[in-house]
């Protein structure tokens, strides 16, 4: 790259390809790594001979970013940034969406207003800006720099750079009408130490970020900084600001300078024109991405929303022997079809042994339309595909590839990345009624004991939009309520779930105590938290709740100071926690799946689910019914192969004749096992 200009810092390279997977080092055609750029280009290396590949980036204004030496400057338009600290300290592509700073006086604290306080242009800077420095001038609580009043609208986020010249100052930033100096939203920041909740930032970097989603602030507020928050601090004391920003987003991007009026920051583009078809794979500061493209332009911007690229990897197929005619193939009968194909079918075929992919039918996620799921057929060397007969009469939810959670129509077959497993799977699952009235808190009906409680607006798994905020402000044993209802007595053995995110994003050590019944409690014989989703988001899971009539839930924690948030609430009847069932002022209730295939000949068929291996026998000329085997579950992969002459032992004849009695409407006793035997 140095030879076409391109300056590579080296040391970083080396750095950054050693710590890279064996399995991409070893097999990926492209490596992009967050190392060489020039304008309007990110360079990858081809990973078979070392030379420069170009992908386009595009970006219409200036932006900032932080070098490696963790100072912040401006590169013009079309210019990529290699960045160091927003989105944590790896070294990092930023990929940023549009942008406004609608704080008109970003940097030049000179137009802010004092209460209490006074300020000054400092000779010290923060991370390479200029600092004012701000004095508490007046003894009391609550003396604060205040920007001229702006419009926030109603969701917003909100940060600033700060720095403590008096380890005992307390911080805090807050919104205030103009008038009234009613605190709408303060989030505070402890003694010595910035942190965001209990957010801590590593090596003592002086960068705060103060999250704020407001329900309705008006027209009209100023953003304050206030000096004593936590407590009364002595006059004269001071600390270092710089680089105020609030934008209209759920999290805080890049820092965007302004100087009397709004600034905008513009989208960034990054493509590659993809030379063959290609499995791509993608790790950035929030998310792994496995992606399937066809060779023309791949937009990777379009994939990506605020974060960093931290390391991109592109298999050709043909490079590394990946590609098989019998899927390409049948990829185009599916199309020909009406289909629609998933990039999760790629996966699911390569991960195949050669053994597993020779069978005469093999079912895979990745390939459906409504009330299909094919299968391919591979048999006298002519591929083809199969029609499984699928129906579900009502609509339901899923987890995509990237685990943003989707609801598909009534008879859409689910391609599913979240439930059961993180692996992609064709979800088959029973009927099923969410007795939890409000299961996403849309309907305040929130109470907390030892505790503060608050509705707030989320956006998780772009589906999910209110929440239950829990704040354990008290040492004692404190709990959240949520009302709940169903109206029909004598159930038992219920099973409960729910989505929780600590806010310090650290994985949340919870039980949940009781189920509230009248004051009285149910104990669940089993807790535990069963996986980690997305973004510091865990679904945590009851087993075996008995009791008639369920009306609330409550859940402990031992820190103090602790916050969560909890929504997705879910009571089932029965053994399972399945895909999750939006309600609001009454429950809900998912339809059974059903999902079977034809059968010519005596087969063998094996499934294997999340849960189960399964080999079964299906008689000839007859329906098999996939879905009265697997309950509850998500296929990963079936074969179906014609039974020869030495498959008939006394196992498989009883199993033949067992479907085709039950085909035929029959009914089949187990007593029958007894005589045969």
């Amino acid at each position: 790259m140095q030879k076409i200009g391109v300056r590579v810092n080296e040391p970083l390279v080396n750095e950054l390809y050693d710590n890279l997977e064996p399995h991409i080092k070893k097999k990926a055609s492209v490596i992009l790594l967050p190392a060489a750029t020039s304008q309007g280009v990110v360079y990858a290396m081809d990973n078979r001979n070392g030379s420069a590949v170009p992908l386009d980036f595009s970006r219409m204004s200036d932006a900032t970013c932080f070098d490696s030496n963790l100072k912040m400057h401006q590169v013009s338009k079309d210019v990529p940034r290699v960045d160091f600290i927003n989105y944590g300290s790896k070294a990092k592509i930023l990929v940023e969406k549009e942008a406004v700073n609608i704080i008109r006086y970003s940097q030049d604290f000179s137009q802010w207003l004092d209460f209490g306080t006074s300020h000054e242009l400092s000779e010290d800077t923060i991370l390479g800006m200029p600092a004012y420095k701000v004095t508490k001038a007046e003894s009391g609580l609550y003396k604060w720099i205040y920007h001229p009043a702006i419009n926030l609208g109603t969701d917003f986020s909100t940060s600033t750079y700060l720095k403590n010249i008096d380890t005992t100052s307390g911080l805090g930033y807050a919104v205030y009408t103009p008038v009234s100096a009613t605190i709408k939203s303060r989030i505070l920041f402890g003694n010595g130490e910035i942190v965001n909740y209990a957010v801590r930032f590593a090596d003592n970097k002086p960068m705060v970020t103060a999250f704020t989603v407001t329900g309705n602030t008006g027209n009209s507020l100023r953003p304050v900084l206030s000096l004593d928050s936590i407590n009364s601090t002595a006059v004269n004391t001071s600390l270092l600001i710089s680089a105020m920003q609030t934008e209209s987003s759920a999290n805080p991007t890049s820092y965007i300078p302004t100087n009397g009026s709004q600034a905008t920051r513009s989208k960034e583009y990054l493509s590659i024109n993809l030379r063959q078809n290609a499995r791509i794979e993608i790790k950035t500061t929030k998310q792994d991405i496995v992606i399937y493209r066809e060779a023309g332009i791949f937009n990777v911007e379009e994939l990506l929303n605020n974060e960093g690229i931290l390391h991109l990897a592109i298999f050709y197929f043909s490079d590394e022997g990946y590609w098989n005619d019998i899927l390409k193939t049948f990829i185009n009968k599916v199309k020909e079809d009406g289909g629609i194909v998933d990039s999760s079918i790629f996966d699911s075929y390569l991960n195949l042994t050669e053994k597993e992919r020779s069978k005469e039918i093999v079912l895979i996620p990745g390939a459906y339309k409504a009330g299909v799921i094919y299968a391919i057929s591979f048999k006298d060397g002519e591929v083809g595909c199969v029609k499984l007969d699928f129906d579900r009469t009502t609509s339901a939810t899923y987890f995509d590839s990237k685990l943003d959670m989707d609801i598909a129509d009534r008879n859409i077959p689910r391609i599913d990345y979240g439930n059961y497993s993180n692996q992609a799977k064709i979800l088959v699952e029973k009927e099923a009624t969410n007795f939890a009235k409000s299961s996403d808190f849309s309907i305040k009906r929130l109470w907390g004991e030892n505790a503060t409680v608050d509705q707030i607006g989320i956006n998780w798994f772009e589906f999910v939009k209110y929440a239950g905020r829990f704040v354990h402000n008290d040492t004692r044993a404190s709990s959240i309520y949520q009302p709940f209802a169903h109206d029909s007595p004598n159930h038992a053995d219920l099973v409960f779930s729910c989505f929780i995110k600590r806010e310090d994003n650290e994985k949340p050590v919870l039980g949940i105590s009781n189920i509230l019944y009248d004051g009285a409690t149910i104990s669940p014989k089993k807790t535990y938290v069963h996986h980690h989703l997305r973004d510091n988001i865990y679904q945590v899971q009851a087993f075996d709740l008995t009791w008639n009539w369920v009306v609330g839930f409550s859940k402990n924690i031992q820190h103090s100071r602790n916050t969560l948030i909890a929504t997705g609430f879910q009571f089932e009847y029965k053994d399972d926690v399945t895909s999750y069932i939006p309600t609001g002022n009454n429950q809900a209730t998912r339809s059974a799946e059903s999902l079977s295939i034809n059968l010519d000949v005596d087969s063998k068929i094996y499934i294997r689910t999340t849960q189960n291996e399964l080999n079964l026998y299906g008689a000839a000329n007859t329906r098999f019914n996939i879905d009265e085997c697997v309950s509850n579950d998500g296929i990963l992969y079936m074969s179906v192969v014609p039974m020869q002459e030495s498959d008939y032992t006394e196992t498989a004849r009883l199993n033949l004749f067992k479907h085709r009695v039950v085909s035929e409407g029959g009914v089949y006793n187990s007593v029958f096992e007894d005589v045969w035997s």
